[in-house]
């Protein structure tokens, strides 16, 4: 079912991103479901399972809602042009996760958390200022990081630590930029990002 996905969504979202309204999708709600959603579940399902076989840990997949939250932005447009989706053991982003996401110039794939606990927060700070902090800058030395959200090296570590950046970080992911124009079937090319970002994963896991 998803072996169009990468060329139908970004068709479907570059048309969605130039008429970003509850008519319009309404309106074209079942090209989406057919070119867009069920194929994106398909996907996911199939992933889910290469994941479990990669990991030696059931995963599960989340696929993220279409619809923005507008409560707090000044951006009131309702849709998302992009589809996201994520596998972690819990299903969710409160465990470490691979992601991926499509838009029309755009194709990521990902391994990470988005945030962490305070006792996972104190647990990664621990790891990254330890001995297998070094492990984990080896292994994230290809791929492309999310900023840090702090300002600062938070207390009690030094301002000149090695890994000061990585401290600084109160949730983390690494990325790898596919090429959104790649003509292999998209779990092809979920897959073997994936592969590439499963040390990450597994040291996010057990650091």
């Amino acid at each position: 079912m998803f072996t169009t996905l990468l060329p139908d969504a970004r068709a479907f979202f570059t048309r969605l991103a130039a008429n970003n309204s509850r008519d319009w999708f309404m309106a074209h709600k079942p090209e989406y479901e057919q070119t867009v959603a069920q194929p994106g579940k398909a996907l996911a399902d199939a992933l889910a399972a290469r994941l479990t076989a990669l990991t030696g840990h059931e995963m599960r997949p989340k696929i993220f809602r279409q619809n923005r939250d507008t409560r707090f932005s000044k951006d009131k447009t309702p849709y998302k042009a992009h589809l996201h989706m994520l596998w972690s053991e819990s299903g969710d982003r409160d465990t470490p996760a691979f992601f991926l996401g499509i838009a029309p110039g755009t194709l990521v794939a990902g391994a990470g958390q988005f945030g962490f606990s305070k006792p996972q927060l104190d647990r990664w700070r621990a790891a990254v200022a330890g001995p297998s902090g070094e492990e984990l800058e080896r292994l994230i030395a290809p791929f492309r990081l999310r900023e840090p959200e702090l300002k600062r090296v938070p207390a009690p570590y030094p301002a000149n630590h090695p890994r000061a950046t990585l401290l600084r970080h109160k949730g983390f992911s690494a990325w790898v930029d596919l090429d959104p124009e790649d003509p292999r079937p998209v779990d092809e090319i979920a897959t073997e990002a994936f592969e590439r970002l499963a040390p990450v994963w597994h040291w996010l896991v057990n650091p």
